[in-house]
């Protein structure tokens, strides 16, 4: 399904959702809604994480079952996009704690996705440490796409709050990155900082 089109997603994992196979349905329904998302389509990625959550609801899962944590990633970005910044802080704030408590591999992506709420409300000190913690939890697993992402955005917010000899090390770090696994994109992105 990932290189499928948002609409195919939606179908299956509505089908698996009303044929009561709530476990099948989630991971197309939560790609389709990233997918919704990445285009703007905010009110279907709404009605898809409306229904991978009710089918989550209905597997009775534990509270630590990291598909609470993935869900809740996907709203909280959804809310910052929408502007429902304190709903979205707060969502943050409980996912990471939560991610922190039941070791989730995407700790990071929870990170980072926190760390773009509170850069949204201007908390640029609280943003730059949390990027740093997912920058870290990145080159511990070896993720570099994901690393060279987080420099970019590091870079970003060191920016912002001033400190540019650092901010061009962080982007050329992360361009650096990029060039070497083929992210012409990122790539292009830090290129754009150190200007």
């Amino acid at each position: 399904l990932m290189g499928a089109r948002p609409a195919l997603a939606e179908r299956v994992g509505r089908h698996h959702l009303a044929a009561g196979e709530a476990a099948a349905a989630f991971v197309p329904l939560l790609w389709a809604a990233r997918q919704r998302k990445s285009r703007c389509q905010f009110r279907e990625a709404a009605s898809l994480l409306q229904d991978a959550e009710q089918g989550l609801r209905t597997l009775h899962l534990p509270e630590s079952d990291p598909r609470h944590g993935q869900l809740a990633v996907q709203q909280m970005t959804l809310g910052r996009l929408l502007s429902r910044l304190d709903e979205a802080h707060q969502q943050g704030e409980a996912v990471v704690e939560a991610a922190r408590r039941f070791d989730w591999p995407w700790l990071p992506d929870a990170l980072r996705a926190l760390e773009m709420i509170v850069r949204h409300r201007g908390e640029l000190t609280r943003a730059e440490a949390l990027f740093e913690e997912a920058l870290e939890r990145y080159t511990v697993v070896g993720d570099d796409a994901r690393r060279a992402l987080a420099l970019k955005s590091l870079a970003d917010v060191v920016m912002q709050r001033g400190d540019l000899v650092r901010a061009e090390a962080l982007f050329e770090r992360g361009r650096r990155i990029s060039e070497h696994i083929g992210d012409p994109v990122n790539a292009t992105h830090c290129l754009q900082g150190l200007g």
